[in-house]
């Protein structure tokens, strides 16, 4: 049941980084004032729902952010909140996770073709969360302190062809600090001291655009999505496949992702039942700039 619940976290990790798509479209440079800095705040929201055969939950997530811009390269900070709410195998599981740390991007172009952007995100991550199973005669408690960093690029393809933009995350997740304590039938109205559950997590998604489809505001954009995870609680290779549609659009010099839904599909090597994750979100500050245009 740990296994799972780690599992859980770990999936919903990647998803506020579509907030960081922001690739450069064809460049006006009388439009940028390389004298002055702006402020850009960041506010995404998204959620997501997953199910197997022994049980369901969802999560949901706030990243919140404030940046610095100069030219084509941003300094700033980010916060990353999220809530989970599972239940598998008659376990029901808890969890409130907080993130804080400096952020930065960047973006430019490649060539005449292709323009790209770059992410970073390494941030201090507090992780609190509560488990028991049905009659409550077992219960646990686990606080942890830890790294959490995201990184990741872009690669735009300006003239549309077929599976010729891509898009890849990085993710590393290392505790530091970890205490758990819980309850067992027999023990008492006391708690024990339990050996806490390795977080530490390794994921890489990589992400391919089909073909995208212009609207009269903006475009769509179906996705292709493959990932791989290293889950160091339980030292197995999981791998990910599935399908997104993301809609976005440009302004200015930049390229702003206002929505996206994703399916995934979570195997492990022996390929046995699989976990189904879907996910939805929204960068709220993209979608205002959309409603002003």
């Amino acid at each position: 049941m740990k296994k799972v619940v780690f599992f859980v976290i770990s999936l919903m990790l990647s998803f506020p980084l579509f907030a960081q798509d922001s690739v450069v479209a064809q460049k006006d440079a009388s439009q940028v004032d390389s004298a002055r800095y702006i402020v850009e705040p960041s506010v995404f929201v998204g959620s997501g729902f997953m199910m197997d055969h022994s049980g369901s939950g969802g999560y949901t997530y706030g990243c919140f952010g404030l940046m610095l811009r100069k030219n084509d390269f941003r300094l700033g900070i980010f916060t990353n909140t999220t809530k989970v709410y599972v239940k598998f195998n008659g376990y029901s599981f808890k969890a409130t996770e907080f993130t804080v740390g400096p952020s930065l991007d960047g973006w430019g172009r490649l060539d005449s073709s292709f323009s790209y952007s770059f992410w970073a995100q390494p941030g201090f991550k507090f992780f609190k969360d509560y488990g028991h199973n049905a009659g409550f005669e077992n219960e646990a408690w686990q606080n942890d302190r830890g790294f959490y960093g995201v990184f990741g690029a872009n690669i735009n393809d300006d003239k549309n062809r077929w599976f010729r933009s891509y898009k890849i995350n990085i993710m590393y997740q290392k505790p530091f600090w970890s205490k758990r304590v819980g309850t067992w039938p027999g023990s008492g109205s006391g708690k024990i001291n339990y050996k806490a559950t390795n977080k530490t997590f390794f994921k890489v998604q990589l992400e391919s655009t089909g073909r995208k489809l212009r609207l009269q505001k903006g475009r769509l954009e179906p996705k292709l999505v493959l990932g791989y995870l290293y889950d160091g609680g339980s030292k197995k290779d999981l791998f990910e496949y599935g399908a997104g549609l993301a809609f976005s659009f440009t302004k200015s010099d930049r390229y702003f992702e206002v929505f996206n839904l994703q399916y995934r599909l979570r195997y492990g090597t022996d390929f046995g039942q699989p976990f189904h994750v879907f996910e939805i979100g929204c960068d709220f500050i993209s979608l205002f700039k959309l409603l002003k245009s």
